[in-house]
């Protein structure tokens, strides 16, 4: 059975009319500057501090928690 990559390629040269090569390339390259834009868009949204370090906010809920032999408050 042939992979979603390969048809996927088959599919791309049949409309192209470029080599397998060619279109391999082509492709490689499109899912790299993608992958690329989705980095470099992810970076600009998240808060930073001054020296490029990224703040880590949890938005998970606080839930207090109690050591042993520790007396509550």
């Amino acid at each position: 059975m042939a992979s979603w990559r390969a048809i996927e390629t088959i599919a791309f040269h049949q409309i192209s009319g470029g080599s397998i090569e060619e279109v391999e390339n082509a492709m490689l390259a499109e899912k790299y500057i993608l992958l690329l834009e989705t980095i470099r868009s992810m970076t600009e949204r998240s808060p930073a501090y001054a020296d490029g370090a990224p703040k880590v906010i949890s938005t998970s809920p606080h839930v207090p928690v109690q050591l042993p032999g520790a007396r509550a408050k």
